[in-house]
């Protein structure tokens, strides 16, 4: 619950103080936060959604139950298939360190976000980059 009301911030719209639920955060900020599991590193996340309308009141509730389950964090980086200077120079861009709680748009940032006048800049924009992840269900990495 924290966690997601750190994620929700101020809630300073008065439709959005309408549908707050408990702690004070809004229904439109709680649900994507919970669904975007992999940010989180919760690969084996169980979430469950429910709601029950009361029509006589007009009011909708909402249940969502959430187990979140293991959280996943960052094994090891191989990089295939490229020069000795140009992966040494991969690496060095790389900013998820082994042990931190796995971030999958992490990745997809790496490419994208890499400076276009740099040597590894110019390799992304010119080269078909692909990825793999590979789960340890077992290490939880």
């Amino acid at each position: 619950m924290a966690e997601i009301n750190k994620a929700a911030g101020l809630v300073t719209n008065k439709v959005e103080t309408s549908l707050s639920v408990k702690g004070g955060l809004t229904l439109r900020t709680a649900l994507p936060f919970v669904m975007d599991s992999t940010r989180q590193g919760l690969y084996g996340l169980r979430r469950h959604a429910a709601s029950s309308v009361r029509r006589s009141c007009r009011i909708v509730n909402y249940t969502l139950e959430v187990q979140p389950g293991p959280v996943y964090t960052m094994g090891k980086l191989t990089i295939e298939n490229s020069a000795d200077d140009l992966r040494a120079a991969m690496l060095a861009a790389w900013k998820l360190p082994t042990g931190a709680v796995f971030d999958e748009s992490a990745l997809r940032a790496y490419f994208a976000k890499q400076d276009p006048r740099t040597a590894l800049g110019q390799t992304f924009l010119s080269a078909n980059c692909i990825y793999k992840l590979t789960r340890d269900n077992d290490a939880h990495t």
